[in-house]
């Protein structure tokens, strides 16, 4: 059988699978998590593409629920390292994979070619969930790929859902409501008389949501256990004392380690009146302003800004195996330093000039690429921020 005839028979499998999911999975959604999706429109022409922002692992399940016509989806390279159920998701949904931290070309060549071959796709254009309840910027690349696509645009909006699914939780996510809103349709013929600035423009209007603004008009109840725990892998820095890595967390209580400044986080996504910031966005911004002057007043390329100890540094391969790379003859897990210019681990150091790619998978893996093509992940069994090597790199460097 040729290669075209075989991708007929999958994408119908496909479809069959997914007009089954969709029916099933609507009032699940709605039963567990309080989602209702806005149906798009029956008669949407496709092919199209589906941006929209992005706050939990399951904005695939509840988006595609919106929408008759199947889609696939760009994902993470990660999915594909889930033994079985990668086995079950590439035969019934084929995502294209995409590397964290790394400028994949052939993610977006593929996705082009699934659209050229008249499917429609839908993916994430921040890359990331947001850690701090704002949608993150849509860049220009992707109003480029719109552009030259050739076809449709849909946009989407999520709203509540970040504080249902903070991504920062570790254990279940909160029972309130999620809202998804069908936001616009862009047909080819507008987007071919649209610069990609305007194209990046509307994008970002239209799936731009700030969880705090949008919870001071709504004042919903996002109800669970242990509402705090995890969030030291948003927030690292102490507003009162400035020590770096000395926040904890205990049931839906936030504390330093040091001074013991201590609030707790509400069932409203608040902090107490009483505390230096009304909501973790606040928070997070006063830590990026902080990491800029933090990093300015330490000059020395000798001493580390951050240094994290038992991780694991491992090389990514395209067949998506993992090889722990930078460890001493005896495995040991060691500790990984940051400095001004470069990173060291083990017998492995890396010019920070040298990294051209950047993100954070999950809570708290540390995902990045050098010159050499070659993809990295750090990982710790231990609950880290290593969001502020992203942070770091931004500033120093201007990756985002």
């Amino acid at each position: 059988m040729d290669e075209k005839k075989i991708e007929l028979k999958n994408h119908r499998r496909h479809v069959r699978v997914w007009r089954f999911a969709r029916v099933v999975f609507r009032p699940i959604l709605k039963s567990m998590f309080g989602y209702s999706g806005e149906q798009a429109p029956k008669n949407l022409k496709g092919p199209y593409i589906v941006l929209s922002n992005h706050n939990s692992n399951i904005d695939p399940i509840m988006i595609g629920t919106s929408f008759r016509q199947q889609m696939y989806f760009i994902a993470s390279e990660q999915v594909y390292r889930w033994g079985f159920k990668s086995t079950l998701l590439k035969r019934y949904f084929e995502p294209i994979s995409k590397i964290k931290g790394a400028s994949d070309v052939l993610a977006i060549t593929k996705a082009l070619r699934k659209v050229r071959s008249g499917y429609n796709i839908c993916l994430f254009p921040e890359g990331n969930r947001s850690f701090n309840g704002k949608t993150w910027p849509v860049l220009e690349a992707t109003g480029k790929l719109i552009k030259v696509s050739g076809a449709g645009l849909v946009t989407y909006r999520m709203e509540g859902e970040y504080l249902a699914f903070p991504r920062w939780m570790t254990g279940k996510a909160r029972k309130g409501k999620i809202y998804g809103r069908f936001m616009h349709y862009y047909s080819p013929e507008e987007l071919k008389a649209m610069s990609v600035q305007e194209i990046t423009k509307h994008i970002s209007d239209d799936i731009q949501e700030n969880a705090f603004e949008f919870q001071k008009k709504n004042m919903i109840r996002y109800k669970g256990k242990n509402l705090a725990e995890g969030m030291e892998c948003a927030v690292c820095v102490c507003p009162k004392c400035h020590g770096i890595d000395v926040i904890k967390t205990s049931g839906n209580s936030v504390s330093c380690k040091n001074c013991g400044h201590l609030t707790d986080y509400s069932e409203y996504g608040f902090f107490d009146d009483n505390f230096n910031f009304k909501n973790i966005t606040l928070w997070d911004e006063w830590q990026t302003d902080f990491y800029k002057k933090y990093i300015e007043e330490n000059e020395s390329i000798e001493k580390p800004l951050f240094t994290d100890s038992n991780c694991t540094l491992s090389a990514i391969k395209d067949d998506h195996s993992v090889v722990p790379v930078g460890v001493s003859k005896e495995g040991d897990i060691t500790d990984f330093k940051f400095f001004k210019d470069r990173i060291e681990f083990s017998n492995l150091t890396i010019k920070l000039e040298d990294i051209n790619a950047c993100s954070i998978f999950d809570r708290d893996t540390f995902c990045f690429s050098d010159r050499t093509g070659t993809h990295y992940e750090l990982v710790s069994d231990e609950l880290k921020n290593f969001r502020k090597y992203t942070s770091a790199l931004q500033i120093l460097c201007g990756l985002n």
